[in-house]
């Protein structure tokens, strides 16, 4: 097949990025021809996502026509247009019209006016809401963005032309069947959507299980930090189950973001240790994650997935989390390690499953192992498989 992948970036500006560059090789090495468009110029000092198949060919949409970018990807003669997600409605509509083209829905592209499909009031919850103009009525008084009636207006435009479009593609892929559930409430055709599950692209699983080794009290958070990630109520859990196992934890935070140093200072004291690492590469990840006694995830918001879990369980490294969105579907409670319900989020419950996973050695040990072995089920080859036994058939031979 030939195949137009448009993105954003060519250069790493988020997850998105990190997946096409493991992807792009897989697909070359299927056999199939690939071009890149993307909307932002190129780095010039950065490593480009496609540095894996130099050969492949790049169309740039900045500051050009659109009838000009629609031409050179028309010259390409692609039998499939996979987009990743562009920033303009515009450019989308025009190659959802003109070529046979699939989604894949990283996030609640196209049905959510703020993209978190949350309200953040008093407690976060899940929006049940079908995406449409009574959204504006419910935006800012259950705080599902921030509190500009402009911006608001300006992201609703936006969504809206996004969601015209998702009719027009010949499927939508997503992560998680809880996105794929998001989705269909919002109006897409169910047999348009397809869940094709996602493998930690920067690491592989150890090729041995986690040796047995004491405790050592550190706890991960990595990520960007915002209010919808939950960090203000990951201290919290961690400073109660200390006091009921009756002993004391190390927060390690990999990563930055508006108000960490505020949580972080309320936390020390309070007593909790921490120490704050920033933005770390994948090797100083690994490391972190190979030393640390759990991950936590305490997103409050619907994770469309949570792929910083499986990474973790590479090196046998299991997971805390709020049984949010996607999360649910890599994490198994007492396998791979230990849900809290998430209905509403309370740091009580988080304390309680850091409690489960910890409070007994051989337990915990069984977590790490467990989630040692889950991560060999998440594999690049699984989802390059399904992806291509679901695109082949939209291919002009099939259809």
């Amino acid at each position: 097949m030939r195949i137009v992948v448009a993105t954003r970036h060519l250069g790493f500006a988020g997850g998105v990025e990190t997946h096409l560059q493991a992807v792009l090789p897989l697909l070359h090495a299927r056999g199939h021809t690939l071009a890149v468009l993307h909307e932002h110029p190129p780095p010039t000092d950065a490593t480009s996502l496609v540095e894996d198949v130099p050969e492949v060919p790049r169309i740039l949409a900045a500051q050009r026509p659109l009838d000009s970018i629609l031409n050179d990807v028309s010259a390409f003669r692609p039998d499939l247009v996979y987009n990743h997600g562009l920033d303009s409605p515009l450019l989308e509509a025009g190659l959802t019209h003109r070529f046979r083209t699939v989604l894949f829905a990283h996030n609640y592209y196209g049905i959510c006016i703020s993209g978190t499909r949350c309200h953040s009031g008093a407690t976060t919850t899940p929006c049940q809401r079908a995406f449409g103009p009574a959204c504006l009525a419910v935006y800012l008084p259950k705080h599902c963005g921030g509190s500009n009636p402009w911006t608001m207006l300006r992201l609703y435009r936006t969504e809206s032309r996004r969601h015209k479009s998702l009719r027009h593609y010949a499927a939508i892929l997503v992560a998680s069947r809880y996105v794929g559930s998001q989705f269909e409430r919002c109006g897409v055709d169910p047999a348009k959507i397809h869940h094709v599950p996602l493998f930690p692209p920067r690491i592989t699983p150890a090729p041995f299980p986690p040796a047995p080794r004491p405790q050592n009290g550190k706890i991960l958070f990595l990520g960007r930090i915002t209010p919808q990630k939950g960090l203000h109520h990951l201290t919290v859990a961690l400073i109660e189950a200390g006091t009921i196992l009756r002993r004391s934890f190390q927060l390690q935070v990999a990563g930055d973001g508006p108000g960490r140093d505020a949580i972080l200072d309320e936390a020390r004291r309070e007593g909790l240790s921490v120490e704050t690492l920033g933005w770390i590469d994948a090797p100083q990840r690994n490391q972190c994650m190979s030393e640390a006694d759990l991950l936590a995830v305490p997103s409050l918001w619907p994770e469309p997935f949570g792929l910083v879990g499986l990474e973790a369980a590479c090196v046998g490294l299991p997971s805390v989390a709020y049984a949010t969105g996607g999360i649910p579907e890599w994490l198994l409670p007492g396998v791979s390690g230990e849900l809290a319900s998430e209905s509403p989020p309370r740091p009580q419950d988080l304390a309680r499953a850091i409690v489960r996973a910890l409070q007994d050695p051989a337990r915990w040990q069984a977590l790490r192992e467990g989630a040692w072995r889950h991560s060999h089920d998440w594999t690049a080859e699984a989802h390059i498989t399904k992806l291509l036994a679901i695109v082949e058939t939209l291919a002009p031979s099939h259809v």
